[in-house]
């Protein structure tokens, strides 16, 4: 056995990021006040995030890119029926299935974030009502998605012994010595930081355009028809 760099510290601090940001709005939901405002901010974090990463995923680090864990049909099949037979194989990177959930769980923050940025008024007030209930649904289903995706990182820590939150959490795992397990090249922090401070800079513009006094279908958008 030995220990390779699986994961760069890029895509580390993006998962660990994006896993709070989304947890905690979740869990903090309100139509005004402070509760209101964190909500927002943790949205606006959440879509800078997801911005990031779809970058990061044709410019990161060899096991970061879209290319190493976006299987095709064959090995997603392949793998799920290993899967029920209750004998999945263990993954350098992400597992097929792990990697169409990180896919699935990036769509729908990206669209729930998107709608719920919407909601604050930026189209105005006829939009913001609009897409309030889409939010919500995309909301609802990116609660269940992150409920599956937690469940299936259990299951294969179970099956195949594969501590993957320990690999997301220091970069590595311990392999079997063969001629493929080699450390992940890639991932350079200045490259990362280099993209991210433009999406800083963007996120912040984005909330300058909220308004954060009243949420879809309250005060200050009434005020604009009463």
């Amino acid at each position: 056995m030995k220990s390779i760099v699986v994961w760069d510290l890029p895509t580390r601090a993006f998962h660990w990021a994006l896993a709070a940001s989304v947890i905690l709005a979740l869990i903090i939901i309100e139509d005004e006040g402070l509760a209101y405002t964190i909500h927002v901010i943790l949205g606006v974090a959440a879509l800078v995030l997801v911005l990031f990463r779809l970058v990061w995923g044709f410019a990161g680090g060899e096991r970061a890119r879209f290319t190493d864990f976006v299987a095709g049909w064959t090995t997603v099949r392949s793998h799920t029926l290993q899967l029920l037979r209750l004998a999945p194989p263990r993954h350098i990177g992400h597992n097929p299935l792990g990697g169409w959930a990180v896919l699935v769980l990036l769509a729908l923050t990206l669209l729930a974030a998107t709608t719920g940025v919407l909601t604050g008024g930026l189209l105005g007030s006829a939009t913001a009502r609009a897409v309030d209930g889409i939010h919500e649904l995309f909301g609802s289903l990116l609660q269940l998605m992150v409920f599956i995706h937690i469940a299936g990182v259990i299951v294969d820590w179970v099956l195949t012994r594969d501590n993957i939150v320990a690999a997301m959490w220091h970069g590595r795992k311990r392999i079997e010595d063969t001629s493929s397990a080699v450390s992940a090249r890639g991932g350079s922090v200045l490259l990362a930081a280099a993209i991210a401070v433009p999406l800083i800079v963007f996120g912040g513009y984005v909330m300058t355009q909220i308004d954060l006094t009243a949420a879809p279908g309250r005060s200050s958008f009434d005020s604009e028809t009463g």
